[in-house]
């Protein structure tokens, strides 16, 4: 493992992927290994029992279960067996406090505290848990049908809403956009389709469309509506010709993160991003020449060189309440008083009664750009309106004489 951060990244393969790598080596050769060797090998599957299960929630807690399931397999442990698939079910239930990880009342998915996470831990959480749900069908350890209904419904109305063809929204992935190429991500749910499908799983008739449409990269049968995902200030308007997505952050919700210097340039990622899909090619492969200053309906400050990530790997609020939508499920608005954040430097203050954070910052570069923006969806069109765009003077010269420019689209 190579990070400039290792302290903090070898957790992860430590708890989760070198367990879960030899979890399924072992599976396969157990009739090849001596009882010594099987013991030795199961004691390294313990690194994911029982320390961390109290502090990691959503994918990473379906991470520990899978590997200590596998253990318990190995052991032949029924009563660990039953302990394990109670836990994953307990993931495939709307979170009802703020902050809490995994599926929201929207049915968007957060992961490291109130962050939009769909493509990322939540993409992960879309063919894992199916998988779980199919290995228990069947059995005295079947997940509750209510369960099901809950995976269901987040696969078809929040998954599939973020993807046009075979094309996951950037802004639904969190740091792993700049991962490998998005063109492989269908592969992973046309599995989870099939595995809902032979487990009979409710709505089956929509999966079978699903997995169609994306084995033959067609919009046929794509949902047709809009939709506010209110928990994470995020916005799908679908037409049958194309899909327009908008990325906000509030007091209420994290910007996309920067970790261990992926995703460096994270800043502006979720000030106001406007996708807009009708091939699902139009951001293919573009991120070597993406210029990060102008994404996609932004309202920024011009520069040049790498645009700074936010201070210290924090993850920081925007400072607005205001920021939501509305919608009768076929139009809809969405509006944003925003209020970028400008700081070298932050330290976490006290914890506000709504349960956000009060950002202490130093050394300030000044006070970014403010503008009220809204979007209007309709049947042919989305009318975007900018108004008080206000940009306070920087401390020094330079910044405070680059223009402030609103890019429409930047794509292929």
């Amino acid at each position: 493992v190579c990070s400039s951060d290792l302290g903090w990244a070898m957790w992860w393969y430590d708890l989760i992927y070198v367990p879960r790598a030899l979890g399924k080596l072992l599976l396969v050769m157990r009739p090849e290994l001596s009882n010594r060797q099987a013991s030795r090998a199961v004691e390294m599957l313990k690194r994911s029992w029982p320390g961390s299960w109290g502090a990691l929630t959503g994918e990473n807690l379906v991470w520990l279960a899978e590997v200590t399931l596998m253990r318990a397999c190995l052991e032949k442990n029924p009563a660990m067996v039953a302990h394990i698939f109670k836990a994953i079910g307990s993931t495939l239930a709307v979170a009802d406090r703020e902050a809490w990880e995994g599926i929201q009342p929207d049915l968007s998915f957060h992961q490291h505290g109130p962050q939009l996470y769909n493509g990322g831990y939540g993409w992960d959480f879309t063919h894992d848990c199916p998988r779980m749900a199919w290995v228990a069908h069947g059995t005295m350890f079947a997940f509750p049908e209510e369960q099901l209904d809950v995976l269901s419904s987040y696969i078809l109305d929040a998954q599939q809403w973020m993807m046009r063809r075979r094309w996951l929204d950037y802004s639904v992935q969190g740091r792993e956009l700049v991962r490998k190429p998005n063109d492989w991500k269908y592969e992973g749910l046309i599995h989870a389709c099939e595995l809902m499908i032979d487990m009979r799983a409710p709505r089956r008739d929509e999966f079978e469309v699903l997995m169609r449409r994306l084995r033959e990269n067609s919009s046929e049968g794509e949902p047709v509506g809009r939709r506010h995902f209110w928990r994470s200030d995020y916005m799908v308007h679908r037409r049958p010709g194309w899909m327009v997505s908008l990325k906000m952050n509030s007091v209420r919700t994290f910007n996309t993160e920067e970790q261990r210097g992926e995703n460096y340039q994270n800043t502006h990622q979720s000030d106001g991003v406007m996708q807009i899909l009708r091939t699902g090619g139009e951001y293919k492969r573009i991120l070597p020449v993406l210029d990060w200053r102008r994404l996609p309906g932004i309202t920024c400050r011009s520069g040049d060189g790498v645009v700074e990530p936010y201070p210290n790997n924090q993850h920081l609020y925007m400072k607005s309440r205001f920021v939501g939508g509305a919608s009768d499920g076929t139009w809809g608005l969405a509006a944003f008083d925003f209020h970028e954040i400008n700081a070298l430097t932050s330290t976490w203050g006290a914890k506000r009664s709504d349960g956000t954070w009060d950002i202490k910052v130093s050394d300030p570069r000044g006070e970014g750009p403010r503008a009220r923006k809204a979007w209007f969806c309709f049947d042919r069109e989305i009318v975007c309106l900018g108004a008080g765009i206000n940009v306070p003077k920087a401390p020094d010269k330079e910044r405070g004489g680059k223009p402030v420019l609103t890019s429409v689209n930047q794509c292929l």
